[in-house]
């Protein structure tokens, strides 16, 4: 069997599949290793959600996770991520006190935990 090489997933990507009727996978990562593996495996969405500073970092829950602590872990999955499309969740807090503390963290999230070339 001959398969085409797998592209990187983009927002794009994620509409066409969508539009085709094709499922689109997505799969909780919370580390490098995860990611990679993740990766390799072929799913879309690699989510780094709260559940990784809970479980790696010993957050009773997920009101106790700080920004910069997601913001670390969704940049280490960022730097292995070749082909599937990162989420990075916003923690608590980090978009309630205001509309502008949202735009300029999730500004953050997004230019910040970018992968870097």
């Amino acid at each position: 069997m001959n398969e085409a090489p797998r592209k990187k997933v983009t927002l794009n990507t994620l509409r066409q599949k969508k539009a085709r009727g094709e499922r689109i996978t997505s799969i909780g990562v919370y580390d490098a290793p995860m990611a990679a593996i993740a990766d390799r495996v072929g799913f879309d969405l690699l989510i780094n959600g709260n559940a990784g500073p809970m479980s790696l970092l010993a957050h009773p829950d997920p009101t106790t996770v700080k920004f910069e602590e997601q913001l670390m872990m969704t940049r280490a999955v960022s730097r292995v991520a070749k082909f599937g499309f990162v989420v990075g969740h916003m923690p608590f807090m980090s978009y309630h006190y205001s509309k502008e503390d949202a735009i300029r963290n999730a500004g953050r999230m997004v230019s910040e935990a970018a992968p870097t070339a």
